[in-house]
């Protein structure tokens, strides 16, 4: 039995308002955010006007060095995101990967 999306969502294309919010929010979870690239964000918009965000980030870690891309997923909207979880560890990428599949988005490979 294939489990559907939780939530009825319309694939949406992040504005570069939505990108700054997305930016503002991974300050706050970041050891170096002015470093974070964000190479994929997939969008999509519930009814209610939530809008789901999952994709990958490349930041610096405390050494300086870039970690590698890793899955995110954040929720939130045009001008305020909240980054829920992103896939340090393979069983944080697995949770990740699962928590976006629920709402309508493709797998996440990098």
């Amino acid at each position: 039995m294939t489990q559907q999306p939780d939530e009825v969502t319309e694939i949406y294309r992040p504005t570069t308002k939505d990108n700054s919010a997305i930016a503002d929010a991974f300050e706050k979870v970041l050891k170096d955010p002015d470093s974070a690239r964000f190479p994929v964000i997939y969008a999509r918009k519930a009814q209610s006007g939530l809008i789901y965000y999952c994709g990958f980030v490349n930041s610096r870690n405390s050494y300086g060095g870039y970690v590698g891309n890793q899955p995110f997923f954040a929720m939130g909207d045009d001008r305020f995101v909240s980054v829920q979880k992103i896939g340090g560890t393979e069983i944080e990428k697995i949770v990740v990967t699962e928590m976006c599949r629920r709402k309508g988005f493709p797998p996440l490979d990098g």
